[in-house]
């Protein structure tokens, strides 16, 4: 069963607290929205003392049909979730996994906390509570993004 159930109503992204993380404004610029992560790739999740770094490999999914029928996918990315003041994490999955989606949002157990909630595909999950956060990415084939360091 999923950590956190991010799917579910009561568990949705700030969008605004998303675009007030240091780099999270560039990532939605360069995305064209505040993403879910969904179908992206939880490579890795470094943790040390109280900090964590979630390494994700993402990727824009578009309208448009290719010829064969599936949506074109563009815009990938390497992300980086650089988490500070990690007072809990709660991990299930194992890496690398799929993500089924990937949420943000102000910790309703911990004030003044984030609360980093995601689920796979494989139905785990992981939790993480920490005092702030940075998101830095670099586009694929492409010089790293300057705003979002």
């Amino acid at each position: 069963m999923p950590y956190c159930k991010t799917r579910s109503d009561h568990w949705k992204t700030d969008s605004d607290l998303f675009e007030a993380i240091p780099g999270g404004q560039a990532l939605r610029d360069w995305l064209g929205y505040v993403s879910d992560f969904h179908d992206a790739q939880l490579i890795k999740i470094d943790q040390e003392d109280a900090s964590a770094k979630l390494n994700i490999e993402a990727f824009r999914i578009t309208s448009q049909i290719d010829p064969h029928g599936f949506f074109v996918v563009d815009r990938h990315a390497n992300v980086t979730l650089t988490l500070t003041g990690v007072t809990h994490a709660v991990i299930t999955s194992e890496l690398p996994t799929t993500l089924q989606e990937l949420g943000i949002r102000r910790s309703i157990v911990a004030p003044n906390s984030l609360e980093i909630c995601f689920d796979d595909v494989m139905g785990e999950g992981g939790a993480i509570l920490a005092t702030s956060a940075k998101i830095s990415f670099v586009p694929s084939n492409e010089e790293p993004n300057r705003n979002s360091s």
